[in-house]
């Protein structure tokens, strides 16, 4: 069970309920509906979902172990309180607990990683890196797209891949969807082959940023075995490396010019509006939920300006807060924190490696694990 499925809640008789516990009952249960409120009302009064993510019986139908403990952790948070209004107060063991076994699970410290950000990072330059690209736009998705792949395929022909060149094509020509929704950016697979790309916005950045990962799940997923790729779970995909390629090399797929590759910038310019809320909330977040939805909705302005809506702003909250209390401002759900963790990593390793083409043509395809 990837933890991806957790972007997501289902609401259920004016509730909302995370799609991962309900993605666990219809496993066993198989739902006609997956809002098949009956059902998951009656095993959450049962003591059945319970029971599932208490037995290593179910162990399987997780994607690790931490997975399960995770959601078993939470459980008080999201079931009882989010889900059946019952009233659990914040528990800061509870809350260490959840954060010990999401440490495990993406090899953080948490603590660490935030603290670092809050205290060395120079917010004020990044946040001006991130408005130049903003500045960016297309005015045609198709046009930047036929743009992105031109570049994609002429890289990959480049260092001898041309048999994945053609699978590419064959595959992204008849099955990619591209959307432009005034919601949240993402990739979708159906039945693994139409492949969805919605943007929320007409920057290159957030364009070039799905696309990577529709190349990359494709070659990860589609294309190769996966013992010959590094096949991560899709809850670990690298984010930051769909932030590198949109960010760094922007301007060479828009000139479609391979060679800039080995003249790209490798110093840090990409700004995470994720992280650094998660900075703002821990140097002036309270206890008080009001307060701090208003907080996490002054600083979505900043980059969503007029697209930003009272859904989305409560669909971000509740995205921050997934598996923790409202009524605290310290412990946020860290799969947010993969679009900062890693960043560092992977300009050096760029900035270490004399091949540049061959060492990103080889991470887009999987072949290196980031």
């Amino acid at each position: 069970m990837p933890l991806w499925l957790n972007y997501w809640y289902t609401d259920i008789n004016n509730s909302r309920l995370l799609k991962n516990y309900i993605y666990l009952l219809n496993k066993r249960e198989d739902f006609l509906l997956e809002d098949d409120e009956k059902h998951i009302c009656r095993h959450i009064n049962d003591g059945k979902l319970l029971q599932m993510l208490k037995s290593p019986e179910y162990l399987s139908d997780f994607e690790e172990i931490e997975v399960q403990s995770i959601m078993l952790k939470a459980y008080p948070y999201e079931v009882l309180m989010k889900f059946k209004n019952q009233k659990i107060e914040n528990n800061r063991d509870t809350n260490e607990k959840i954060i010990w076994h999401f440490n495990k699970f993406f090899n953080i410290d948490y603590t660490e990683e935030l603290e670092k950000y809050c205290n060395e990072c120079n917010r004020e330059a990044m946040q001006k890196t991130y408005l130049t690209h903003e500045r960016w736009r297309h005015n045609d998705i198709d046009i930047a797209t036929e743009q992105f792949f031109d570049f994609i395929n002429k890289l990959l022909l480049e260092e001898w891949y041309k048999n994945e060149v053609e699978a590419l094509v064959k595959f992204m020509k008849p099955n990619l969807r591209l959307n432009y929704i005034k919601w949240i950016s993402g990739v979708t697979w159906y039945d693994w082959d139409i492949i969805s790309v919605d943007v929320g916005n007409n920057t290159y950045t957030t364009l070039f940023h799905e696309l990577i990962h529709a190349v990359n799940r494709f070659f990860r997923i589609k294309h190769y075995d996966e013992n010959i790729v590094c096949y991560d779970s899709l809850t670990k995909t690298n984010e930051w490396l769909s932030n590198f390629v949109a960010y760094h090399l922007m301007d060479a797929i828009i000139a479609g010019d391979i060679d800039m590759i080995d003249e790209m910038s490798l110093d840090p310019i990409f700004f995470s509006m994720y992280i650094d809320i998660y900075a703002t909330m821990r140097e002036h977040g309270t206890n008080d939920r009001t307060k701090n939805f208003d907080i996490i909705y002054q600083e979505l302005k900043k980059f969503e300006w007029d697209l930003l809506t009272d859904d989305k702003a409560r669909f971000y909250y509740e995205r921050f807060y997934k598996f923790f209390h409202y009524d605290q401002h310290e412990y946020f759900y860290p799969k947010e924190m993969m679009y900062y963790l890693g960043y560092n990593g992977i300009l050096e390793l760029f900035r270490n490696n004399s091949n540049k083409k061959q060492l990103l043509a080889n991470c887009l395809l999987g072949k290196v694990c980031l």
